[in-house]
């Protein structure tokens, strides 16, 4: 019996050749299939062999060794030793051992994972050159990059941010921007917000507002677009003056064009009122 064979696997699964039906393949292995005469009632044992248990060394290591491996991740204190056993050791001591006899991985703590998938967003979030700020239920802001702080914090206001801890954490978003009520409205609805050129004094703006968690974490990604539409503008008016320019230009040939036909017109005129006179006075001779 092959217990390992189910439908969608070995049987009919996806790698199966489609070249035969599946009447067919039934019935090749229906047709190639051997049956025994008759079934034992007691199975036989084909192989009789015992297994024994590998002998487990346990290695102690020394404090120094343990103190570096738990740095490795990120475990500074004690307090940072959760003994969740979410790596499958009982605590992050044992861990530790078998981490330093190579019997595990750092990427098996689960919170060391977690750590470095925040500092990676983080440094990503610092980075951007666009601001980015996320707001929650209680239009606190959550947590905002460098380039949100320089793009609407007064020198006031940035010096007192800078010298608290956790910077604009827990901050009203309402003190900050003008535009709170695209947060609130994105926070109630849980539709994502987009506002193109928000005027603020004498920039422009656009404002990209999503939801991260419904009626819980919404973030929002803002970009000073200001220099960018006065070059618009700058070029727009460029063009404006071509066009005038060009348009100028072309009356002006249009009106020399007009000049000139009629001076044609008049010379042509003036030659053939002659020629006529010519051939009336010589049809009177």
């Amino acid at each position: 019996m092959e217990a390992l064979a189910c439908s969608g696997g070995c049987i009919n699964g996806p790698c199966l050749s489609s070249e035969k039906s599946r009447i067919l393949i039934t019935s090749d292995i229906y047709a190639n299939t051997q049956y025994r005469d008759e079934v034992p009632k007691e199975p036989r044992k084909v192989v009789e062999k015992e297994y024994i248990p590998a002998p487990v060394e346990k290695v102690e290591y020394s404090i120094e060794q343990i103190t570096k491996a738990l740095r490795k991740i990120s475990k500074h204190s004690e307090e940072d030793e959760l003994n969740c056993s979410g790596c499958g050791y009982a605590s992050c001591r044992e861990f530790v051992n078998a981490l330093i006899s190579g019997d595990a991985e750092p990427s098996q703590c689960v919170s060391y994972m977690r750590k470095i998938a925040v500092r990676k967003a983080a440094a990503m979030l610092r980075c951007m050159p666009s601001a980015v700020v996320i707001v929650d239920s209680n239009m606190e802001i959550v947590e905002a990059n460098d380039s949100f702080e320089h793009m609407f914090l007064s020198e006031e206001m940035y010096e007192v941010f800078a010298s608290r801890q956790d910077g604009l954490t827990g901050a009203a978003i309402d003190r900050i921007v003008p535009f709170s009520e695209l947060f609130k409205s994105a926070l109630d609805t849980g539709k994502d917000i987009h506002q193109e050129h928000y005027a603020i004094d004498d920039k422009l703006f656009d404002i990209s507002i999503f939801t991260i968690e419904d009626n819980e974490l919404v973030g929002a990604v803002i970009s000073d677009v200001t220099k960018s539409e006065m070059d618009r503008s700058k070029i727009a008016q460029k063009a404006r003056e071509v066009i005038t320019k060009n348009i100028a230009t072309v009356q002006e040939i249009a009106s020399l064009l007009g000049e000139h036909m009629v001076e044609t017109e008049l010379l042509l005129n003036s030659i053939a009122e002659g020629y006529d006179n010519n051939s009336n006075e010589e049809k009177k001779n």
